[in-house]
């Protein structure tokens, strides 16, 4: 027998114009092609048999030409390919059906066919090995009917896709295609080892000896192969900050409370080469995703496009991570998972930057829950999570009244009700919506966004939990002698304890000019809507974005790429002078002017040009910007004028939260705590939870949040923390590395030897480090750059 290439004694070698290795087997009577592809006509002369190992879309049209070259040729393969080639192909050809037993004698060799289960096809699932050393059919790897055929008078295995090639490498051929099928590719090796065949041919790449594959394949099925028999999880997570991170590592705590469970706990930064084979045989994936520009994190959404449900379905699935403005990353998360035929856990579980004690705990019990799914074969209904321990339960007839429905009044008033299960608690706002996040304001400045989608929690959620909401309605005064307050409306409310949550007002420089048509400030949903629709009405070219703060770069962001001319206008010296260091202020500007943004830095606005509307922007240099709009970003003023002798500034607290005035509690930005307020969501939230346990009869104590930024914009991302060399009285040591043509700068303060701010500019991944060592006060010599 010989085995060519058909161009010469050569055993194995690529036809031209395909990455397919195509052999033909010639006996004394009859040649035979085995597979096929795109063939020239001098391989198919004196051909007899065309013989398909499997088949698949990308083939059809190789065996088209093979038909139009040779009409008369025969096609041999399984019923089922010989079908789909017809269906396929839409035309008739000569073919020969093989079953399990038949052979096929070319002439002094023998071609022997053996059929064995295919998983795509259930009627053939009971069926067995029945001939030896003959034409193995294996399980579906990719397309239909993978087949072996093997030469006994040349100890030769034809193999198709098995232990070929991808990208010059079998194991990535394994990984990539096969890995999938870990039981089928074990039986299959197995039956491989009884044959006497001595050589491998595969479709792609280099012959090779059986011994080598099979030692290959054997160690490949038994990586990470659990002996044990348990089900499988993998907690699946990417993480920049650190945040997703901490959810991650709680659920997989949960899970492994669950007996007869494995769990692998992957960050996908540090992934091993063989993620899908461990996605694939795992029997739950829980996906830890972040939110940027409002879906998944991009690498997130990347690997799940590549699934498929083929091999996803019916899987448990549960999604979890961090958000920075809008929540909406685990919400397309599990849709994903859904249409990959997934049975999800329909929790959306998102937190808002760095996760609280009790998110933590949440994640953890979510994880324990997921774990019995799992173990269950289906998705059970979610129990009410058990009761804090530290929280006293209890019952009462008081009456709670909150002013402000922002995140900390919302905050406070589900806090109480854990609490107080009879109280009465009614927040007071002056808005015509319930508590949304502000933060997702800038996303709002071009595109509308439903206000649904802003809320912080669902509307029917303040029915369940039996809080009254009045709307529309300002505190005006309080009368702390009858515990009353006077609403605008002309009603008013009495009370047993009070919780001021105003937050703060934006701050309108003293220029003039902020009375006219197209000055805007991003501060409520109403604002944004009106300056949305005067942008496009007016249809605004130019525009003003007075302050370059940590507000103004995320309203830049925003409007960057809308063809708009956008110029920056800041009375700091550099950009966001409150968080950065000088030169990373330096270093942000450049990024941002490459953009095609103007940067004015040190420079005051003086007059808003215009009759009657907008017109430009006269700087104190006299430097005249054109401008259609400006939209003020300039901080924010405190806004605790309600408390009597307190008309302007920020309301003092104790570390209860508790003010001046008895039976009266503050926090939020209303609020400040040693004379500091960050106006940090973080910081409001919290101050919450201690204004609302102290309210209801507890001893909590506030511990300050850890004064941190992030941003994400214009193609970098920043991240600052606590005191950055601000104060000139102090020496500060310092750490520096500075990478310009990696767009990399990053620089560490410590006063007395101990961390005390730092900022990260282009690479962020020390963040969570960085995190803690303000938490721990770390010495110098314990943080590297």
């Amino acid at each position: 027998m010989e085995i060519s290439n058909g161009k010469g004694p050569v055993l194995c070698e690529r036809e031209a114009d395909t990455d397919f290795n195509i052999y033909k087997v010639s006996g004394s009577r009859y040649t035979a092609v085995l597979d096929g592809g795109k063939v020239s006509h001098d391989f198919l002369r004196d051909t007899d048999f065309l013989i398909l190992n499997r088949c698949s879309p990308d083939r059809m049209e190789g065996m088209r030409n093979i038909l139009d070259l040779n009409p008369d040729i025969q096609i041999i393969g399984t019923k089922v390919t010989l079908n789909f080639t017809q269906e396929f192909l839409g035309r008739t050809f000569q073919k020969r059906m093989i079953r399990d037993g038949d052979c096929l004698d070319l002439g002094d060799v023998t071609l022997h066919f053996v059929c064995v289960p295919n998983i795509t096809w259930s009627r053939h699932q009971n069926r067995t090995w029945r001939k030896a050393y003959k034409f193995l059919q294996m399980p579906n790897w990719q397309w239909i009917d993978s087949l072996y055929i093997y030469v006994p008078e040349e100890k030769t295995l034809f193999t198709g896709q098995t232990f070929s090639e991808k990208d010059g490498s079998r194991k990535n051929m394994y990984l990539e295609d096969l890995a999938l099928f870990r039981e089928q590719v074990k039986k299959a090796v197995e039956r491989i080892r009884q044959l006497d065949a001595e050589t491998i041919r595969p479709e792609k790449g280099r012959a090779l000896s059986l011994r080598t594959a099979v030692s290959e394949y054997q160690e490949w099925i038994d990586e990470r192969n659990t002996e044990t028999g348990n089900k499988q999880a993998v907690v699946l997570y990417r993480s920049d900050f650190g945040c997703t991170k901490q959810l991650a590592e709680r659920v997989a705590k949960g899970i492994e409370k669950n007996r007869d469970l494995e769990v692998s706990l992957i960050s996908l930064a540090e992934s091993p080469e063989n993620l899908k084979d461990l996605l694939y045989r795992a029997d739950g994936i829980a996906m830890g995703v972040p939110t940027n520009q409002e879906d998944c994190e991009k690498s997130m959404r990347l690997l799940t496009a590549e699934l498929s449900p083929s091999y996803c379905r019916g899987k448990l699935g549960m999604a979890f991570g961090s958000f920075s403005y809008q929540p909406k990353g685990v919400s397309n998360m599990l849709r994903r998972m859904e249409q990959l035929q997934m049975r999800v856990l329909k929790e959306d579980f998102s937190v808002r930057f760095q996760p609280q004690p009790e998110e933590l705990e949440r994640a953890e019990f979510l994880g324990e829950h997921f774990g019995k799914c799992i173990l269950a074969g289906e998705v059970l209904p979610i129990l009410e999570m058990p009761a804090e321990e530290h929280i006293n339960r209890i019952e009462t007839n008081r009456r709670f009244v909150i002013i402000g429905n922002g995140a900390a009044g919302t905050t406070a008033a589900e806090e109480l009700r854990k609490r107080d299960r009879t109280c009465t608690i009614e927040i007071i706002g002056d808005e015509p919506l319930p508590g949304y996040n502000r933060q997702m304001l800038t996303k709002g400045v071009l595109n509308e966004i439903a206000h649904k989608n802003m809320m912080l929690r669902p509307r029917d959620w303040y029915e369940k939990q039996q809080i009254d909401v009045t709307l529309l309605a300002a505190a005006e005064r309080i009368d702390p002698d009858k515990n009353q307050v006077f609403l605008s409306d002309g009603t008013d409310r009495r009370y047993d304890k009070l919780i001021i949550a105003t937050g703060a007002e934006p701050a309108i420089p003293d220029i003039r000019g902020t009375e006219k048509q197209g000055v805007f400030t991003i501060h409520k949903v109403e604002a944004v809507d009106k300056m949305r629709t005067y942008l496009r009405e007016s249809q605004a070219r130019d525009i003003v974005i007075a302050g370059g703060g940590i507000l103004g770069m995320e309203t830049v962001a925003e409007f960057s790429g809308s063809g708009m001319n956008l110029t920056i206008v800041d009375s700091a010296p550099f950009l966001m002078a409150s968080q950065l260091d000088p030169k990373a202020g330096g270093l942000l500007a450049e990024a941002v002017e490459k953009k095609g943004i103007r940067v004015r830095v040190s420079a005051e606005i003086s007059e808003i040009l215009g009759d009657g509307s907008v017109s430009g922007v006269k700087l104190e240099s006299g430097e005249i910007l054109k401008a259609q709009a400006v939209i003020v970003c300039a901080g924010i003023w405190e806004n605790g004028r309600i408390l009597p002798e307190n008309q302007s500034g920020a309301i003092v607290v104790d570390e209860k939260m508790r003010t001046k005035v008895k039976d009266v509690y503050a926090c939020g930005d209303c609020a400040a705590f040693r004379g500091v307020n960050y106006g940090l969501w973080t910081q409001a939230v919290e101050m919450a939870k201690v204004a609302a346990a102290n309210a209801a009869g507890e001893d909590a104590r506030y511990r300050p949040v850890v004064p941190a930024v992030t941003y994400a914009g214009l193609g970098l991302s920043l991240f600052a923390i606590g005191d950055t060399g601000k104060d000139r009285e102090v020496f500060y040591a310092a750490k520096e590395l500075d990478l310009p043509q990696q767009k990399i700068y990053k620089k560490l303060y410590f006063r007395n030897e101990k961390f005390c701010g730092g900022v990260l500019l282009g690479d962020v991944d020390m963040a969570p480090e960085l995190v803690k060592a303000y938490e721990e006060k770390s010495a110098i010599s314990e943080l590297k750059l």
